[in-house]
């Protein structure tokens, strides 16, 4: 998508299910044709976009987190058009949804960004320090390379290991043979 305006979705039901993208849960007749608002939390991330809105016919996705999930942004494969915001920025979209009778998102792809900052950037499963026992060590004491990194994948693999995502890829490797 190149710097359309799209109507945007936040599905909120009586219950959680709708706002968290549950299987089942976003109805086509609502969602059709418009970006999705999702908060993060009891599914996976992946899922949400690929099986839950893209099954609903929505063409697009905003992954918000909540307070259970704050700040902290994870790198995920998306296979539509997605973006993954913050607490606070997810709870200033929320708002606007639900404030504004006709609300819209401008999606425009803008390529790999680099030099993002701060970079790197701990982990959030990393321990904290200074160390229980002995305060003088401070964690974590190194920092590598590997977590929260997007890249290219093998023809073969694919980005998920969702179910309907290996059909389809399973589907696509069979044509082209």
């Amino acid at each position: 998508m190149e710097n359309k305006s799209l109507s945007l979705a936040y599905p909120k039901g009586n219950n959680s299910s709708s706002n968290l993208c549950l299987r089942g849960s976003l109805d086509p007749n609502v969602v059709r044709g418009k970006v999705v608002l999702c908060d993060k939390g009891a599914n996976d991330r992946v899922e949400k976009g690929l099986v839950v809105v893209k099954e609903a016919n929505g063409i697009g996705m905003i992954l918000a987190n909540t307070p259970e999930t704050g700040e902290e942004l994870l790198a995920d494969s998306q296979l539509l058009p997605a973006v993954a915001v913050g607490r606070k920025v997810g709870d200033v979209i929320r708002e606007y949804v639900k404030t504004e009778s006709n609300p819209t998102v401008d999606f425009t792809f803008v390529g790999t960004v680099v030099k993002v900052k701060p970079s790197p950037v701990v982990a959030g499963f990393s321990s904290r320090g200074p160390n229980a026992i002995a305060p003088q060590i401070l964690k974590p004491d190194v920092i590598g390379p590997g977590v929260n990194i997007l890249a290219a994948w093998p023809e073969n693999v694919g980005p998920t290991s969702l179910e309907s995502f290996l059909a389809l890829l399973w589907l696509v490797l069979m044509l082209q043979e």
